[in-house]
């Protein structure tokens, strides 16, 4: 469970990245500096995804394509994180 910090101008490229990287059953969490706020990735099968969203709203997108996530993820960065320049990356 290891936590590293990404840049907000690495946000679209980690996100492509993690998509790929990800294993069947694991979740990736992004989390604002103060962690008060987070979204996590969850990858159910090769092409179905799973979204979160703990912040400002509670949401649960299920049952996502590669593409569904990566425009998601766009809307929800302005949403969770306007203001943030650093993430936290928890990767379980």
């Amino acid at each position: 469970m290891a936590i590293n910090k990404i840049s907000m101008k690495d946000y679209n490229r980690f996100i492509e990245n993690i998509l790929t990287e990800l294993e069947i059953g694991k979740r990736v969490n992004l989390l604002t500096f103060k962690r008060d706020r987070k979204v996590s990735i969850i990858k159910i099968s090769n092409e179905k995804f799973a979204v979160e969203e703990d912040g400002f709203k509670q949401k649960k997108f299920d049952d996502l394509n590669r593409h569904q996530v990566v425009k998601l993820m766009d809307k929800l960065r302005d949403i969770e994180f306007p203001r943030s320049n650093m993430l936290h990356i928890n990767r379980k």
